[in-house]
């Protein structure tokens, strides 16, 4: 028996990019993690045309040796960045822009709400996915892939506590 197993949830296309959303257990400790991995479209050949593309890409997941249990998890990020986190998640073109009154707004990006975030940012090393200036962020995709988003668990495990 393998010691992990995987579930796909999710794949996408952005250009080249080829993500992947998924669930993998430990099935020894039972652990589990959900991540999302980021791929060259080219790495599954006619991947579009495949009927058995969940298995082409457990392989692919597989053969990355990624440790999803060593990615920093969710629920330590601020509520700021997780909810960027989980908006670039849930858009269709892996982009978002925060650049005017509006947006800071919908975010609720105050000024303490804004120092939050950038001490995520320098805390997980995510200079790449954030560009920053004195009147816009920008967020880029790949954001998704950081991150064991265990926030679903540790919303369950909350409220089993109550």
């Amino acid at each position: 028996m393998d010691k992990y197993t995987y579930r796909i949830l999710n794949y996408w296309n952005d250009q080249d990019d080829l993500y992947v959303d998924y669930i993998v257990k430990n099935t020894e400790t039972f652990e589990t993690a959900h991540a999302c991995a980021l791929y060259n479209t080219d790495d599954i050949d006619d991947y579009m045309g495949r009927s058995n593309i969940n298995e082409d890409l457990i392989k692919l997941i597989k053969e990355s040796n990624r440790n999803e249990f060593d990615l920093p998890k969710t629920s330590e990020l601020s509520d700021i960045t997780y909810d960027i986190y989980k908006e670039l998640c849930d858009t269709a073109n892996n982009m978002i822009w925060i650049d005017d009154l509006d947006s800071f707004m919908a975010y609720n990006i105050t000024t303490e709400n804004y120092e939050l975030l950038m001490n995520d940012i320098e805390k997980y090393n995510l200079n790449d996915y954030f560009e920053v200036t004195d009147k816009s962020i920008t967020v880029y995709g790949g954001l998704q892939c950081c991150f064991n988003d265990d926030m679903i668990e540790k919303k369950r495990s909350d409220e089993l506590e109550r």
